[in-house]
């Protein structure tokens, strides 16, 4: 049988991986961003030559808001998952019983479970 340590642990790793998603997640939001910004520099180029539609144009700022936006959440999410996981590394850290003197438990009067 699983101990209530043993999830919280199990919880925790998932939490780290979670937070390592996230970092790759912010990195491709970091790469589109990039993108949707050289496209949108294209973009004014050709509209300084009237090579390209005004729909054009206000599709590539579209385009760049929304990459903005994505980066934004993700940055969020992180954060959020950030607090996650100090609250269940906080919460393991308080499954731990110290006691304050050395010595020898020479009897067990409660159960896992009672206290």
């Amino acid at each position: 049988m699983d101990s209530p340590n043993d999830n919280l642990r199990a919880e925790v790793e998932s939490a780290e991986a979670r937070i390592g998603q996230l970092h790759a997640s912010i990195e491709q939001a970091d790469a589109d961003l990039e993108k949707a910004d050289r496209d949108v520099a294209w973009q004014q180029s050709l509209s300084e030559s009237d090579a390209n539609s005004v729909r054009e144009m206000a599709e590539q700022m579209t385009v760049l808001k929304k990459a903005r936006a994505a980066r934004q959440m993700r940055a969020q999410e992180l954060v959020q998952a950030e607090a996650v996981l100090k609250r269940m590394k906080d919460d393991l850290k308080r499954t731990v019983i110290t006691a304050p003197i050395d010595g020898i438990i020479s009897s067990l009067r409660a159960e896992q479970g009672e206290v």
